[in-house]
C-alpha cells in the first residue's frame, strides 16, 4: 500500500511569509485533490517583531487569531472529507 498521500503535516500559509499568497482554503482544497487524508497546517510560530524583528520567515504576532480562526473553520468544512490539523513549527 502507497501511503506518501496519506498525510503531510508539514504546511504553511500566507501569514509565513515564503508560502504563496492564497487563501487558506487553496491548500485544503489542493490537498483533498491530491487525495491526502489528514493535513496540517503548520506555520511558523508567531513571535512578536521586538524578539525577531520584522521577519519574512515567521508570522507576525498579530497574525495569530486570524490563523487560528481561518484553519478551525477550515476543520469544520471539510470535516467528513479529510482531517485538518492546526499547529505551528
Amino acid at each position: 500500500m502507497d501511503y506518501s498521500k496519506d498525510y503531510n503535516y508539514h504546511s504553511h500559509t500566507f501569514r509565513c511569509g515564503h508560502a504563496a499568497n492564497v487563501p487558506d482554503g487553496a491548500y485544503i482544497l489542493k490537498a483533498v485533490e491530491c487525495g491526502y487524508k489528514k493535513y496540517g497546517v503548520t506555520d511558523h510560530v508567531p513571535v512578536h517583531p521586538i524578539f525577531f524583528g520584522d521577519s519574512y520567515v515567521r508570522m507576525h504576532d498579530s497574525d495569530r487569531y486570524d490563523y487560528y480562526d481561518s484553519i478551525e473553520k477550515l476543520k469544520e468544512l471539510y470535516k467528513g472529507t479529510i482531517d485538518v490539523y492546526l499547529g505551528f513549527e
